[in-house]
């Protein structure tokens, strides 16, 4: 319920900002100290197998909130804005999947990622009955797929 105090006591600077936020409910996760992770586990932070790291700690983040935000629907309902947007938002929802699977292979990764339940999507799927919270979890990208 953390996400829903984030929305609810906010103040935004303008009207318009102001009902966006409530229609959509965006929020802004992000991390501190990335590189300092990065480093206390030896890894280069501009290296290919930093960056499949970071990927997988954004990964996991957004996952787990995204996870919280559809449970929160399940009790307090979508978004205002979900069911005009919810096929293209499932849609999303699954590419954040695929690139999460793809993501706790590439390289070494967070223990937490190791589990079945890591991830975007993973275990039970209750997100298509009830929708979401939350239109957006993160003001990170999603990490793009493996070239390889």
């Amino acid at each position: 319920m953390g996400q829903e105090i984030l929305v609810g006591f906010s103040k935004y600077p303008t009207e318009k900002i102001t009902k966006n936020s409530y229609d959509y409910r965006p929020l802004g996760l992000g991390y501190a100290n990335l590189g300092a992770l990065l480093m206390a586990e030896g890894l280069p932070y501009d290296s290919d197998e930093g960056r499949a790291y970071a990927g997988a700690v954004t990964s996991l983040m957004a996952g787990r909130a995204y996870a919280m935000s559809s449970r929160t629907a399940e009790h307090l309902g979508p978004f205002a804005g979900y069911a005009k947007n919810a096929e293209p938002m499932l849609g999303v929802m699954r590419k954040h999947r695929k690139a999460a699977y793809q993501t706790a292979h590439a390289g070494r990764r967070p223990e937490a990622l190791r589990g079945p339940e890591a991830g975007v999507g993973r275990g039970p799927r209750p997100r298509e009955k009830h929708g979401y919270r939350n239109a957006q979890v993160t003001v990170l990208a999603p990490p793009a797929p493996s070239a390889s």
